[in-house]
């Protein structure tokens, strides 16, 4: 797996980004395994911080945004001890 700092950009994914804050860093490492695995583009932002999106599938955005969501819950039912602390949706930077 390749790790570093690097964050989505903008004409990689047309779909809605989620910034996704994590207690510790092997809960970030295993999710980001899992929603790889879900076919979601994922980045680090640093050690505990992901930006995530849907698979470029998704119908529309709306559905792109609860398909995530839905992920992000399968994934912590499995992994009960893996604890995300917020997520957010970044805002576009302006051109």
């Amino acid at each position: 797996m390749i790790r570093g700092r690097f964050r989505l950009r903008h004409r990689q994914t047309h779909l809605r980004r989620m910034r996704i804050e994590l207690d510790t860093r092997a809960s970030a490492d295993a999710l980001t395994d899992y929603l790889r695995r879900c076919a979601c583009i994922v980045a680090y932002v640093d050690e505990r911080t992901l930006e995530a999106a849907p698979p470029p599938r998704s119908q529309s955005e709306g559905d792109a945004e609860i398909e995530l969501e839905a992920y992000l819950r399968v994934w912590q039912a499995l992994n009960p001890r893996g604890a995300i602390i917020r997520r957010a949706t970044p805002r576009p930077r302006a051109a």
